[in-house]
C-alpha cells in the first residue's frame, strides 16, 4: 500500500508564516496561499489535480 501524502496550506498573511513552514515535520508539502486569492479554491484545485485526498493541514 502507497503512504498517503501529506500537505499543509498555509495562508500569506499567517504573521510568521515562514516559521511556521520550517516547523513543519519533514516530507510534508507545503503549499503558500496567496492572501489576495480565493484559497478555498486554490485548495479545491489542489484537491482536484492531486486524488487520492491527501492528508493536509490548514493555517489560516
Amino acid at each position: 500500500m502507497a503512504s498517503m501524502m501529506s500537505v499543509a496550506f498555509v495562508d500569506s498573511s499567517v504573521a510568521a508564516h515562514e516559521s511556521l513552514v520550517q516547523g513543519l515535520k519533514p516530507g510534508i508539502q507545503v503549499h503558500i496561499l496567496d492572501a489576495n486569492q480565493d484559497g478555498i479554491l486554490a485548495i479545491t484545485e489542489f484537491c482536484d489535480r492531486n486524488l487520492p485526498m491527501p492528508r493536509s493541514k490548514t493555517f489560516t
